[in-house]
């Protein structure tokens, strides 16, 4: 196969921060995160180039036709909204019991 010379350095990156994540979570919890984070970045990176290069030929994305799901989408809203509403109702009660001579 024919890879790009810069996807190299890529994938020794993406090793080199993965094991100095390995080494610092145990010191450092904001370092470790910020390392877990470049690592998760990079090995997405990767992902991606990897495919394109052994599908590039057979698969490509942009020929994939896209058919919307209304009702899917409308019953995600509807759940989100009952979601948010049952959150604002405990947040309510909350404040109901917190605030002293009410009941």
């Amino acid at each position: 196969m024919n890879y790009p010379v810069w996807e190299i350095p890529q994938i020794g990156g993406g090793m080199m921060i993965g094991l100095i994540t390995i080494l610092m979570i145990q010191c450092r919890l904001v370092a470790g995160t910020v390392a877990i984070l470049g690592t998760v970045t990079l090995m997405v990176v990767i992902r991606d180039r990897l495919r394109a290069a052994y599908l590039g030929s057979e698969f490509d994305p942009a020929r994939l036709s896209v058919q919307p799901q209304m009702a899917v989408f409308s019953l995600f809203v509807l759940i989100l909204l009952c979601g948010i509403a049952t959150i604002a109702w405990m947040l309510r009660q909350l404040a109901r019991t917190a605030t002293p001579g009410t009941e």
